[in-house]
């Protein structure tokens, strides 16, 4: 069980400092045990089941988050060319849903290679692109950062100075 004051990753949420646990005073609450977890990167509360079916894990190590960074000049990207865009949707989702940072940095880096070739002038993305780069890096970056103690900025820094071999334009 969490503890007020933990930080979390709570789904496709992100980071979440526990607030507390505790029987909210909410319509629809059983009287049960709930998280009051507060996103960092985003305002709000989140009141939660201690027994969630949404996947909720401690942020990693300081120790993971730096073995992220080093490893990412390593990372092969996935081909994503010949994919439809059903396809891609599907795999994108699977990453996302892993909950792990070197698929989720592998998936920004495939996805931003997809659109970002030597042969074309400009980076285009699709809307499917679109959607799961901005996810994939915001919870990539955010848990990056918590472990870090860096900010959002900083770690996007690092990541596109790790991953510039990788891609083009990056």
């Amino acid at each position: 069980m969490y503890s007020a004051g933990d930080l979390v990753v709570y789904g496709s949420t992100g980071v979440c400092r526990v607030e507390g646990v505790g029987s909210p005073a909410l319509p629809g609450a059983d009287g049960g045990l709930y998280y009051k977890l507060t996103p960092v990167l985003r305002g709000g509360v989140i009141y939660t089941p201690v027994d969630t079916r949404v996947q909720m894990r401690p942020v990693v190590s300081l120790l993971e988050a730096q073995r992220v960074l080093d490893q990412l000049p390593q990372l092969v990207p996935q081909p994503l060319e010949e994919m439809s865009a059903h396809q891609l949707s599907e795999f994108y989702s699977s990453a996302i849903a892993a909950h792990r940072l070197p698929e989720l940095a592998r998936l920004a880096i495939s996805i931003h290679r997809r659109r970002c070739t030597p042969e074309r002038q400009r980076c285009r993305y699709g809307r499917v692109d679109v959607k799961y780069m901005k996810l994939a890096e915001e919870l990539l970056f955010g848990e990056l950062s918590a472990a870090l103690g860096a900010t959002y900025d900083e770690v996007r820094d690092r990541f596109i100075a790790g991953a510039k071999g990788l891609v083009s334009g990056l």
